[in-house]
């Protein structure tokens, strides 16, 4: 009888892990699907700030070639500042492609100032609408041996940590 109730136990024991470990797995693909969402808001946001940039000064430029005598050299800034746009753009791309980028299990020379930079790229829309004021003090001038995409997903958790940890709180100097 003793046998009987203690493999009875056992089995609740293991059924209620199991129900452990589902909802575990739930919670952690909830929170991975709220990240995603915050970061993709702010990757369109991001974005579109920069295509209305290029409109704005696509269409200074459309304009001024409609007077005559318009000068080379009028039309020089808000080509300039498309170009800016155009190539903001990019590396905001650049950077997300590197981020779902796992090439490898190996540890690679990689720059780490320039990975840090690229992840607080992506994630600059939601430092904006959270009112934070980042600061970069990179000193790791020289490439690292590391494991890139394991070293991309801390610093990831640990901004966005860092960024719902400042939104909890009233101060305003963030």
């Amino acid at each position: 009888l003793n046998a009987i109730k203690e493999r009875e136990k056992q089995e609740k024991i293991q059924e209620l892990l199991l129900e452990k470990d589902v909802l575990i797995k739930t919670l952690s693909n909830s929170s991975t699907l709220i990240e995603s969402g915050a970061l993709s808001a702010g990757l369109a946001h991001e974005l579109n700030q920069f295509l209305g940039r290029i409109e704005l000064n696509s269409g200074e430029v459309l304009e001024l070639i409609r007077h005559p005598g318009v000068s080379p050299e009028e039309l020089k800034l808000p080509l300039e500042n498309i170009l800016e746009a155009n190539h903001s753009a990019t590396k905001l791309i650049f950077s997300l492609k590197s981020l779902f980028n796992r090439s490898g299990d190996d540890p690679s020379l990689c720059s780490v100032d320039n990975l840090v930079r690229d992840v607080v790229l992506l994630y600059m829309g939601r430092i904006k609408k959270s009112h934070i004021e980042i600061v970069l003090d990179l000193q790791a001038s020289k490439p690292q041996l590391i494991w890139e995409s394991l070293f991309r997903q801390v610093i990831m958790n640990s901004l966005s940590n860092a960024i719902e940890a400042l939104d909890s709180t009233t101060k305003t100097n963030k």
